[in-house]
C-alpha cells in the first residue's frame, strides 16, 4: 500500500483543549487496479484533541524581534510619523488575527533600528510585545490562555513558513521569513545571575 505523509506546522494545533478535524475530499484516493475513486472523510469523523500543556502557568510578558524585508523596510522608513503609527497598529492587529490570539495581547511601537549584521544594512527590526494570558482558568478552550512564550514560538513558525501561512498577506507580507521571530530575553533572564551573585556577596559581607 501507499502512505501519504503530510507535514503539519507546530503552530497548527495552537488552541489548548480544542478539537480539530481532519477532512479528506472524495476522490483523493484512487484504486489503481480498478481506477475507482474512494470516498473521503467528512467533518467530525476523524478528530484530534489538543491538550492543555500550553496553558499559561506563569504571568510573564515576553517580547521578540522581527525583521522587515528590504522593500518593507524602505516602505516603512518613507512613512510619516502618523502613517507609522497607523502601520504598527494594523500590523499588530493582523499579526494577532493570524496567530490567532486576543488583539489586546500583541502590540509594537513605531521605533525601529537597522540590522547592522547585514552587509547593506538596509533592513529594519521591530520589537513585538506579547502580554501574558489569563492562566487562572485551566478549563478555558481559548488561545487567550496560551503562554506568551508559546505565542512567540507560533509567530516564529508562521513567519519562517510565510509562503504557506497567513503571514504572506497584508502588512505581514513585509516580514522577513529568513529571520523569523527572535525571542528577546527578559530582564530577569538577562541579569538574574548578576543579581543573585550580588545578593550572595552582600550576605557574605554582612
Amino acid at each position: 500500500g501507499k502512505t501519504v505523509k503530510v507535514k503539519v506546522l507546530s503552530s497548527t494545533f495552537d488552541q489548548p483543549n480544542t478539537s480539530y478535524y481532519v477532512t479528506i475530499d472524495n476522490g483523493f484516493f484512487v484504486d489503481s487496479m480498478y481506477n475507482q475513486s474512494w470516498l473521503g472523510v467528512r467533518r467530525n469523523v476523524w478528530s484530534i484533541t489538543s491538550d492543555s500543556s500550553e496553558l499559561d502557568s506563569n504571568n510573564d510578558s515576553r517580547s521578540c524581534i522581527v525583521r522587515l524585508t528590504v522593500d518593507g523596510s524602505s516602505y516603512y522608513v518613507s512613512l510619516s510619523e502618523s502613517e507609522k503609527k497607523d502601520f504598527v497598529r494594523k500590523f499588530a492587529s493582523q499579526l494577532a488575527s493570524t496567530i490567532p490570539c486576543s488583539q489586546s495581547r500583541i502590540y509594537t511601537r513605531t521605533k525601529y533600528q537597522y540590522d547592522y549584521t547585514l552587509p547593506n544594512r538596509d533592513q529594519i527590526m521591530f520589537r513585538v510585545f506579547v502580554d501574558p494570558g489569563d492562566g487562572t482558568n485551566k478549563n478555558s478552550t481559548t488561545i487567550k490562555d496560551v503562554s506568551a512564550s508559546s505565542i512567540i514560538e507560533y509567530m516564529d513558525t508562521l513567519i519562517k513558513n510565510k509562503n504557506v501561512t497567513g503571514i504572506s498577506y497584508g502588512l505581514l507580507a513585509n516580514l522577513d521569513d529568513t529571520y523569523g521571530a527572535y525571542r528577546a530575553p527578559g530582564l530577569w533572564e538577562r541579569y538574574r545571575w548578576i543579581l543573585l551573585g550580588s545578593f550572595i556577596g552582600l550576605l557574605i559581607l554582612f
